[in-house]
């Protein structure tokens, strides 16, 4: 609301104004764009109107000071103007009704229709980051919800680099024991105790996370849930908080990225969870995720950027492909087991993991560029790393796995030779 007044009030190239940092002045020049593209105004003529309006006091306060000091006296009856009124000031007076009632007429227009107004999105660190316009006659419940959302302060705390990361890389580091620890006591249910047991244990997983992520995506429509879901399942560098890493896995305000990510959650996740068990998969995909958004978070703190904020299981996701890719890499990739046929050339699932890294690798030019990010590609790494890691892991057990056995096949062959001896 404050850049587009200044924008109607013709001081957008006010120097009085032009004081931020580098980070805000990005933000306000992404805003600006938006505005000039959806909210149309005569910027030009705005600030000649306030550049005339400005003389106008100017002169005013001019003829004040000389009727005060008695060097100028007006003659009885006479106008105070002493250049009279010409025929451009008509024209300039003309001009000056007919663009308020122009601007008069806009603000009776749904401002809705003029700017979107997002109530889910989280508040911004600075007064001049966001656009916002209100409804007229907004409801006072909304506006209260609208309120108690407001949980950043508005600006970021004073705090070092380490001050801020180092409580998010503890309670990173907590979750990643945490789902070791759950991958050495889980025991899978009996069929008996299950309460859909004709379901398979992994759409039965993979269900519950959807399901808990469809409630989240729809939280984000509650007004009552802003200042909830704004504290615990957002990430932002200017006032971290350990429990976001793990909430924002869970989180999306987009439909269409809920629908991408679950989507590629059910082709992927359930095909993992077959090979590697329960308790495996959900390891990788806390895992994933939590080291995917404290990366995240890492790469905005160091290069102090504090106006982002990030959400999405994007890193849990990309933890569990690689996963899947890195245990199957001599498998040909086929999309949905059937394109291309068997006779047809492909590529290994290992080459199709290094092309996936290589794409987010590149993705970072525009981190570099200080360019709109859409694409959190430092979550994608971190969510790589992981499920890389993980997948190794679980080759070496299976090494061992088998060496265990062939030596208990072997001792078995010797005691029955003994045996028989």
């Amino acid at each position: 609301m404050v850049l587009h007044g200044r924008r109607v009030a013709g001081t957008l190239e006010d120097p009085a104004l032009a004081d931020v940092g580098i980070y805000e002045r990005r933000v306000l020049e992404a805003a600006l764009t938006w505005l000039r593209k959806n909210v149309p105004v005569d910027e030009v003529q705005c600030a000649g109107l306030r550049a005339e309006k400005e003389l106008a006091e100017i002169e005013e306060q001019i003829v004040s000071d000389a009727e005060r000091i008695g060097l100028y006296k007006p003659n009885s009856g006479a106008r105070k103007d002493v250049y009279g009124t010409s025929g451009l000031d008509k024209i300039r007076k003309a001009k000056e009704k007919e663009f308020d009632d122009r601007e008069a007429k806009k603000v009776k227009l749904n401002q809705a229709d003029e700017i979107r107004h997002n109530t889910g999105t989280l508040e911004t660190v600075g007064g001049t980051s966001r656009v916002e316009l209100r409804r007229t006659g907004e409801n006072p419940k909304l506006k209260y919800y609208l309120e108690r959302a407001k949980v950043l302060p508005d600006k970021p705390p004073e705090m070092s680099k380490f001050q801020r990361l180092w409580p998010s890389a503890l309670f990173a580091l907590g979750v990643v024991l945490a789902s070791y620890l759950f991958t050495q006591v889980y025991t899978p249910p009996r069929p008996a105790w299950r309460m859909w047991p004709d379901i398979p244990p992994s759409a039965a997983t993979i269900i519950g996370i959807l399901i808990a992520n469809t409630i989240v995506l729809a939280a984000w429509r509650s007004p009552p849930a802003f200042r909830i879901l704004n504290k615990y399942f957002m990430s932002v560098p200017g006032y971290p908080r350990p429990l976001s890493l793990l909430g924002n896995v869970f989180s999306h305000q987009a439909l269409s990225h809920y629908v991408v990510n679950m989507s590629v959650l059910w082709f992927v996740g359930t095909r993992l969870h077959e090979e590697v068990g329960r308790a495996n998969f959900l390891a990788i995909y806390m895992s994933s995720g939590v080291l995917g958004s404290f990366v995240s978070l890492a790469s905005w703190v160091l290069r102090n950027n504090f106006v982002s904020s990030t959400l999405g299981a994007s890193g849990a996701l990309c933890g569990i492909i690689a996963a899947y890719l890195l245990l199957n890499s001599t498998e040909k990739i086929r999309l949905f087991g059937v394109f291309p046929p068997e006779n047809w050339p492909s590529i290994s699932a290992l080459t199709f993991l290094v092309f996936l890294i290589s794409m987010d690798v590149l993705g970072l030019r525009r981190f570099n560029k200080n360019k709109i990010i859409t694409v959190d590609h430092w979550a994608h790494l971190g969510g790589y790393a992981t499920g890389i890691a993980s997948g190794e892991m679980l080759r070496m057990r299976a090494r061992q796995r088998k060496s265990i056995e062939a030596e208990r096949k072997n001792l078995r062959i010797i005691d029955g030779i003994r045996a028989g001896r």
